[in-house]
């Protein structure tokens, strides 16, 4: 069975709760999406919410995100921020739910 959104490609910015909930949403109809996580931040902060499963990962963290993708990328770097770049020149859109001043801050808007 071929998923009806399968081949869409989204890089994904976003934080504990709506990001990851909308874009479980697009996942599930088969939308590849990457989820890009701060490696300074040990990643989302969702994974660290209770109660765990096995591992380190809460099951808040599996449940909302279930489907994707993840790259740890710091994005205040120049490689960072490159390799952001490539990923988002070969997709077909980016979501973010970052805090307003966020985006601007790292200078990604």
């Amino acid at each position: 069975m071929t998923l009806p959104l399968a081949g869409i490609r989204i890089p994904s910015l976003e934080q504990f709760g709506a990001g990851p909930f909308e874009t479980s949403h697009l996942a599930d109809p088969g939308v590849a999406i990457i989820k890009i996580e701060d490696p300074h931040a040990g990643g989302d902060v969702g994974r660290y919410v209770p109660p765990y499963a096995t591992g380190e990962d809460s099951l808040f963290f599996e449940a909302f995100n279930r489907g994707k993708k993840s790259i740890s990328l710091d994005l205040n770097t120049d490689s960072g921020r490159k390799i952001s770049e490539k990923l988002v020149s070969v997709s077909d859109g980016v979501f973010s739910n970052l805090r307003g001043d966020v985006a601007k801050k790292i200078g990604i808007t």
